[in-house]
């Protein structure tokens, strides 16, 4: 028997949050290596994560593959993750929005559905100013944040 990792409470938040999804979302998760230490664990707990998820809005898309993505696009960084990867992306588009390393749950679960929303309606809350700034950029930027519960 599974246990249910959104109890009910956690399922009635979240549920009129994700019925307002502008557009259709996939959650594709990638599994880490085989021989990584953690990775069957934490794999198993975000694949339920995202299919709970999934279960709430006809919107959600889970996806599990097996090619994980470079976790730093264009480097020779070296870094193998230990645990899963999770992109956050429009449904068909291709192009990645938000990724996660790890298990995104806790503090990071916010995140989560806050990039949920995001991809969905493919808008930001940044002011125009900072929408205006990074226009002019030019090129694609990548962006790392790190959290850790303190």
């Amino acid at each position: 028997m599974t246990i249910a990792l959104l109890n009910d409470t956690v399922r009635g938040q979240l549920k009129p949050m994700l019925d307002g999804l502008a557009d259709d979302v996939e959650l594709a998760l990638y599994a880490p290596p085989g021989d990584a230490a953690i990775a069957p664990e934490a794999s198993e707990v975000m694949a339920a994560l995202v299919g709970e998820m999934a279960e709430l809005s006809p919107r959600l898309h889970a996806t599990t593959l097996a090619q994980a993505p470079e976790v730093e696009p264009g480097r020779a960084s070296g870094f193998a993750p230990e645990g899963p990867i999770l992109v956050v992306r429009r449904t068909g588009s291709g192009e990645e929005r938000v990724r996660f390393l790890g298990v995104a749950g806790g503090h990071e679960f916010a995140s989560l559905i806050a990039a949920v929303q995001n991809t969905a309606s493919g808008t930001t809350e940044l002011k125009a100013a900072s929408v205006e700034a990074l226009a002019g950029l030019g090129h694609r930027v990548h962006i790392q944040v790190f959290t850790t519960p303190t």
